[in-house]
């Protein structure tokens, strides 16, 4: 998941709180623009015919501008003056003082504007020593206001009807819509382009190149269409398998959403992309270099597949329908993220159970290393921050549990329903709130999303025993106060059931089920969040319970004893549990499910391995159970050395992990504990008072 969403530009520019957010009674509804790019120097020239609807009386309109350098501006004719504000905005007012009364404008502006990242950007594509110069767009979030003036925001969707000018005979021009007419001009040789859908700004797509190009012409739904690829030696050889891709996407989405993909081609072109992987353009889709073309050999065929599926499928969830505003982006990113890669892998016929589709140590990990709640309000945010991982996993991770809570008949339906009611306009949390709760309100589907997505953080359960059953509490265990409405799933034995938490509850109790297929000889054991109804929590039992489930290890099923094995690193790594669990557990498995226990085992090898003595007592005992690369532990090694971080008294969690292991880890022999020495006898798991060897 990482290799999609990591961005190679980590740049700091701030995005406005909702203050600085442009007033909604003036709406674009039509952007007529020209742009001339010159391959000469850093430099383009521009012309905006902005068609506006004007609600009530106004002395000023206020929209986005940015690196612009303005030559002319007029309303309706009228001159306007323009004065530069804060945030990347422009106010203009007639220069006699009149009043912008109710009604349709047009506001026509020409400017010059600069390349950089954002905005226009002067490139290249190929590879090694063949490259050549490119001219393409970068516009999430916030660049389209670099291009030309206009209201830069998700929610302000309108037409577009775009024209641009090839600097020479040897390059040509695209963008989202079809080609409709060329014609020559003193400027050069003018493209003009099919007027698009409404759509917001940051989904503009243009290039002017001299790329090669390969065309595949299908039917659609009945319809002729198209599919074009721009890039380095583009043919059929190179650029079939990535072609099949985005057809399956789109055949795939439109039998879930029931809505035809709307435009009439479906573009690729790849280049030296300054950030991240792919950018969902409609209609002409952007991609980092390498990943169109199957014989460069930069990308394998699943990461082509993942990042390919992955854009296509934003035509609907962020195209069709998109975020109110960019604090809300959680919510395209993280449907595309939970939709994408469950039909990735049932495309490539990759069976994933729900514990797969997302990783939970890594959204505990996003949680702890950066706090945010998924939906934020700061004065000022990062791109770094609003693009951050967990607004694609721990997003992906909520859609995924809500399928699971619900089911997938009801989920589709909330799917289909809000996609039709909001086409081609945009919503916000609430509005996606409001339409999954509508479809099940038996469930507590409001509390679950707002403590999941208001908040940062992910709860963690404890677990012990009563005369009823089985007591669960939740706890925070960064902050101490935070609390969740959580869905919990159980498995007694062969018994399943769900359960819901509130947050305002202090505990729920887990009805005990009589023998609940009970082997004889075993003990009684409880296992939440089941792999097949997966949850957004980490589970602690007593010693009691981890006695029972060691003691059935056997028993689990496979995909459960994953589930346990990435329950212990999230433990371990927020210290919850030490090391003296996961250890014990590699030791006692059976050989044939050692390596399920690999990653939490090299996690503590990795947190030690700056204390020598006690890193080899582990390292020689655990080397012949579980396969591991040797050379990653080597170079950690190093690091200890390069930043003199050999031993660290103070830190009191790995101080524990060590006394246990040079307790245990001695002479040959193993003594298993955790608080006291566990011993495996035959089958059965007898506790004895600690031993030091």
């Amino acid at each position: 998941m990482k290799l999609i969403f990591s961005y190679a530009v980590l740049s700091y520019f701030l995005l406005g709180s909702d203050a600085h957010r442009l007033s909604r009674l003036i709406e674009p509804i039509n952007y007529n623009i020209k742009l001339r790019p010159n391959l000469d120097s850093d430099y383009f020239n521009g012309v905006a015919n902005i068609t506006l609807k004007i609600s009530g009386n106004h002395s000023n309109i206020t929209l986005h501008s940015s690196c612009l350098n303005m030559s002319k501006a007029h309303a309706n004719g009228v001159d306007l003056r323009i004065k530069q504000l804060p945030y990347e905005r422009i106010s203009v007012a007639y220069r006699n003082g009149g009043i912008f009364q109710p009604g349709v404008y047009s506001f026509f502006f020409k400017f010059v504007g600069k390349y950089g990242v954002y905005g226009l950007n002067k490139t290249e594509y190929g590879i090694k020593n063949d490259t050549r110069v490119i001219v393409v767009n970068e516009f999430e979030p916030y660049g389209a206001r670099k291009a030309f003036p206009c209201f830069d925001e998700p929610y302000f969707k309108a037409t577009f009807s775009i024209r641009l000018v090839s600097p020479n005979d040897s390059y040509y021009c695209v963008s989202n819509m079809p080609q409709i007419r060329i014609n020559s001009s003193s400027d050069g040789t003018v493209y003009h382009f099919a007027t698009t859908p409404k759509m917001s700004t940051y989904l503009v797509s243009l290039a002017v190149t001299d790329s090669a190009n390969f065309t595949r012409h299908f039917q659609y739904r009945n319809r002729n269409f198209s599919t074009t690829i721009y890039s380095y030696n583009a043919s059929n050889t190179n650029n079939n398998e990535v072609i099949e891709f985005a057809q399956a996407a789109l055949e795939i989405f439109t039998d879930y959403t029931g809505i035809e993909y709307p435009l009439p081609k479906l573009d690729m072109i790849e280049y030296k992309k300054a950030k991240g992987l792919g950018t969902e353009l409609w209609g002409l889709i952007q991609f980092k270099m390498g990943l169109l073309n199957q014989n460069l050999e930069t990308y394998n065929k699943h990461e082509r597949g993942f990042v390919i599926f992955h854009e296509v499928t934003h035509s609907w969830f962020g195209n069709l329908v998109t975020n109110d505003g960019w604090n809300h982006l959680w919510l395209q990113e993280g449907l595309t993220t939970y939709m994408s890669t469950k039909y990735f892998n049932q495309y490539f016929n990759v069976t994933l159970q729900p514990h797969n589709v997302f990783d939970l140590s890594n959204l505990f990990y996003e949680d702890k290393s950066k706090p945010l709640p998924l939906v934020t309000y700061p004065d000022q945010i990062t791109e770094k921050d609003l693009f951050r991982n967990a607004v694609y996993s721990k997003g992906g991770a909520i859609f995924q549990v809500l399928e699971t809570v619900m089911g997938p008949e009801a989920f589709q339906n909330v799917i289909r329903r809000y996609l039709k009611k909001f086409s081609y306009g945009s919503t916000t949390t609430d509005d996606i709130i409001k339409e999954f709760s509508k479809e099940k309100p038996e469930l507590d589907i409001k509390s679950f999303m707002e403590t999941h997505l208001y908040q940062s953080g992910l709860p963690v359960l404890s677990l012990d025993e009563s005369s009823e059953g089985y007591i669960v509490t939740q706890h925070d265990i960064y902050n101490g106060t935070r609390k969740w409405t959580i869905p919990i799933s159980y498995m007694q034995r062969n018994v399943t059931g769900h359960i819901w938490f509130d947050k305002d509850s202090k505990s729920v109790t887990i009805p005990r089920v009589a023998d609940a297929g009970k082997v004889a000889g075993r003990k009684d054991w409880i296992l939440l969040n089941i792999a097949d109804s997966r949850g957004m929590y980490a589970v602690n039992y007593t010693e009691k319970i981890w006695d029972a489930l060691l003691d059935s290890i056997e028993d689990l099923p496979d995909d459960e004893v994953e589930n346990l094995a990435e329950n212990t690193l999230i433990l371990y790594m927020n210290e919850v549990i030490n090391c003296d669990v996961i250890l014990n557990l590699q030791e006692i498995l059976p050989k044939c499910i050692k390596s399920t226990f690999r990653d939490p085992v090299l996690t503590v090898l990795e947190d030690i391995i700056c204390y020598p003595d006690e890193f080899q007592l582990a390292y020689d005992k655990i080397k012949g159970n579980i396969d591991f690369n040797e050379d990653v532990l080597m170079l950690r090694g190093m690091d200890c050395i390069v930043k003199d971080v050999l031993k660290n008294e103070s830190d009191a969690f790995r101080g524990k992990c060590r006394s246990w292991i040079r307790a245990n880890y001695r002479n040959g022999k193993t003594y298993f504990a955790n608080g006291s020495i566990r011993r495996k006898s035959g089958r059965k798991l007898i506790f004895m008072p600690a031993q030091v060897v």
